[in-house]
């Protein structure tokens, strides 16, 4: 770290070489919060390797009639399960369904909380029939030839992409993240 002279009065600066700190195993994260290393080769390039789907909001039916379709919310699971028989059941005739197809979760999706409790995630390991996720849920859906579902629920837990989650967060009363900004983040790819 070199300091650097600031025209202002009472102002100081600072240049860092990300190289030698990375070398030499430096950490200044925990002294400057501000700080924030990226590790991301020289050579790179970005790739949209992940879709990503907002959830819907659905007006909970009350009749029988028509099909039956779990609504997925954020308090129906947890880590490692989702419990289908604690979420609310809607019914959706011909019409409607055709409006909801985009939003239904596939096996390899992550849910993945996105207002309120954000960063709430579950890879789905199993095929799921009619379960829709609602507007407080993104769908992350991986182009597995490019990433594994596995990795990239593994890396959605590391500093590097929990810091980026973070920085883009925001919302006055409840805490929430966009699409647009979630969109943004860059996690890093095996070759």
């Amino acid at each position: 770290i070199k300091n650097k002279k600031i025209s202002k009065p009472n102002q100081s600066g600072f240049t860092v070489n990300t190289v030698k700190i990375q070398k030499e195993g430096w950490t200044v994260t925990d002294k400057i919060p501000e700080i924030k290393l990226f590790n991301i080769p020289d050579k790179h390039e970005i790739l949209d390797c992940v879709e990503i789907i907002r959830g819907t909001n659905i007006p909970i039916k009350r009749s029988s009639a028509g099909k039956e379709f779990n609504f997925i919310k954020i308090s129906d699971f947890n880590n490692d399960s989702l419990d289908l028989e604690k979420t609310k059941k809607i019914f959706l005739d011909k019409n409607e369904i055709s409006k909801i197809k985009r939003f239904l979760i596939k096996k390899g999706d992550i849910l993945f909380s996105c207002r309120g409790t954000i960063g709430k995630k579950l890879l789905v390991k199993n095929e799921l029939k009619n379960c829709i996720a609602s507007s407080n849920l993104m769908i992350l859906r991986s182009q597995s030839s490019l990433i594994h579902p596995e990795y990239l629920q593994h890396i959605l837990d590391k500093e590097l992409v929990k810091d980026q989650i973070s920085a883009l967060s925001g919302g006055i009363a409840i805490p929430m993240i966009s699409l647009t900004k979630f969109s943004k983040i860059i996690i890093p790819v095996p070759s």
